[in-house]
């Protein structure tokens, strides 16, 4: 720095030497007056601009020895008589062409945060959809369908098949009842697969006739379809609440009743207001049961503690002779 210093000084003097010069030149009347001017003008110019230089050295050092003392960080700051490190700090922070090459893909493409949705259904379908899974289908409704969409002929294994007699004999009740209920869901399942093979061998026979298909043919088909198979949901969503009823606690097992909606939650949509009503219908029941307890208790009719414990006694001291105790019960058979 001391070095940069003695150099811009000896510029400094150096330029005022030459402008000095060029004002001291011989007067002589071949050099006029303007080129005089102009000569002074341009040593007086060169020796303005290593004046600025100096005093922005200045500048720099008093503010060096400032953030020596106190730590300031200014690389957020604009500083126009520093624009090239405005432009360093542009360049470093815009993207090189090298990374350009070695791009990373986004956090959607790779990590999944929800569960994919598909494109919208008119709300009529909508609203049809949601009732199938989240309510119990009337057992009228299902019997027509079950007896209106049989098993086909030629595909007797489309059903829920049965076990063995000779095994069903040796299983426990507990097993078997079980087994009862995962069948009735797997029925369900296999009615609502029946009316598409219904559809399917509609549009078949049309495209094979050449005629135009039957779309409120088909369109009932599809509906009882939906029926029975989002019935299969919704029992399956019971099943899996009977499942998880051992591990929750006996206040809030009301949860798994089929009072309690369904929704694309599990015990509903909202939880806490369920916990809530499930806990006081549970505290209510307690007090009534206990209520009726203490009840039938107060209804009884005084009896004296000798005659609640006459037939203990008789029956202790059965054998004995009064006055001796130790005498040993009587073998007598009675």
């Amino acid at each position: 720095m001391a070095v940069y210093h003695l150099t811009l000084l000896s510029d400094i003097e150096s330029e005022f030497q030459c402008g000095q010069a060029a004002g001291d030149e011989d007067t002589t009347p071949n050099v006029s007056l303007e080129a005089k001017l102009q000569a002074n003008s341009t040593g007086i110019h060169k020796l303005s601009l290593s004046i600025a230089s100096m005093q922005n050295m200045l500048t720099n050092m008093v503010k060096n020895q400032q953030s020596s003392a106190i730590p300031v960080d200014n690389t957020n700051c604009y500083d126009p008589n520093q624009n090239f490190e405005l432009t360093s700090t542009v360049a470093a922070s815009s993207p090189s062409k090298q990374e350009e090459y070695f791009d990373l893909l986004s956090c959607e493409d790779i990590y999944e945060t929800s569960e994919a949705k598909g494109a919208e259904i008119f709300s009529n379908l909508a609203d049809r959809a949601t009732k199938a899974v989240t309510l119990p289908i009337k057992k009228e409704i299902y019997s027509k369908i079950a007896e209106k969409y049989a098993t086909p002929a030629n595909a007797p294994a489309v059903s829920a098949p049965r076990v063995d007699a000779d095994l069903w004999g040796t299983i426990p009740a507990s097993a078997r009842s079980k087994d009862v209920g995962t069948q009735q869901i797997q029925k369900h399942v296999v009615k609502g697969m029946i009316p598409y093979f219904h559809i399917l061998n509609e549009l078949r026979d049309t495209a094979k006739a050449g005629t135009v298909a039957d779309t409120e043919k088909i369109k009932q088909y599809a509906l009882d379809g939906i029926t029975p198979s989002g019935n299969a949901s919704y029992e399956l969503s019971m099943k899996r609440r009977d499942d998880l009823k051992p591990c929750l606690n006996p206040m809030y097992k009301g949860l798994c009743s089929r009072g309690t909606p369904v929704s694309d939650k599990l015990f509903g949509q909202d939880l806490n207001s369920s916990m809530k009503q499930v806990a006081e219908a549970f505290k209510a029941g307690r007090k009534l049961t206990y209520s009726e307890n203490n009840r039938n208790t107060q209804n009884c009719p005084f009896e004296p503690y000798s005659q609640r414990t006459s037939g203990f006694r008789q029956g202790f001291t059965t054998g004995h002779t009064p006055g001796n105790r130790t005498q040993p019960r009587s073998t007598k058979p009675y």
